[in-house]
């Protein structure tokens, strides 16, 4: 059997698996505001981080598909919902939001698990946990990367896991603040950024650079998001994270 067939074999239409949503924010406007050849080189760029981290998977596993359609981002574990393709998955959501948020490209969105059907040549996603991912990413109110409670079910099972690529905090909602786990793209940013070795200090400063660069992008509501997002950051400091109980050097 060759290369090729096996990787084919390895794609499950349907089964229980990770899913994610993520969606750019404030698209219309950028539209309003930007060439036709801006948009296409921003949707380009975005479009090839997602084909980068898959490709990068190829050769351990293959458990990872990215979709791009205009302004959102899908993310499908490729396979099952093993904790090693979870590893693979979250890694993956939460640098894409995180080189994008450094790039100055507002993104948010929510994860779930469940039976999720992706049929590629018939251009087919569909099943609740998708619909439970793009649902937490539209009441999300920040930068970010919130889970449904279908993440932590599965993650519960799993006596071995460490928790390091996520926090659990009170989250900004837009119906209300609520306990909910996130993603850690902080760390994640500067992971793919090549700053983790410049220190904790300097990572920090650098995460809040980028966060208050939103505030020259909009006015009005849309600020609120910025606000929050560095809420978020200060609450993501004080949590329990294994990444910052380390004397915060990350």
């Amino acid at each position: 059997m060759d290369q090729h067939t096996t990787k084919r074999i390895l794609w499950k239409t349907t089964c229980e698996r990770y899913v994610a949503f993520l969606d750019i924010m404030g698209f219309k406007e950028l539209v309003k505001r930007s060439t036709h050849k801006e948009i296409y080189q921003l949707l380009c760029n975005v479009t090839d981080v997602g084909i980068y981290f898959e490709k990068a998977l190829n050769d351990v596993g293959h458990n990872i598909k990215v979709i791009t359609f205009s302004d959102s981002i899908i993310v499908l574990s490729r396979k099952d919902d093993t904790p090693a393709s979870f590893i693979d998955f979250s890694n993956v959501v939460s640098k894409i939001i995180g080189i994008c948020l450094f790039n100055g490209i507002p993104i948010k969105g929510g994860c779930a698990h469940g039976e999720v059907t992706y049929n590629q040549s018939k251009n087919i996603i569909c099943g609740q946990a998708y619909i439970d991912a793009y649902t937490m990413q539209e009441n999300l109110f920040y930068y970010g990367v919130v889970c449904h409670h279908s993440i932590d079910q599965v993650l519960s099972l799993n006596k071995s896991d460490k928790g390091s690529d996520r926090f659990c905090v009170e989250t900004k909602m837009k119906d209300s603040d609520a306990l909910h786990t996130n993603f850690d793209w902080f760390y994640s940013a500067c992971e793919a950024n090549y700053e983790l070795q410049k220190g904790y200090s300097y990572c920090d400063k650098i995460i809040r650079e980028k966060i208050n660069n939103f505030y020259l992008q909009c006015s009005g509501k849309p600020r609120q998001y910025v606000d929050n997002t560095m809420m978020m950051y200060e609450r993501y400091l004080d949590s329990e994270h294994p990444r910052i109980r380390l004397k915060k050097i990350i």
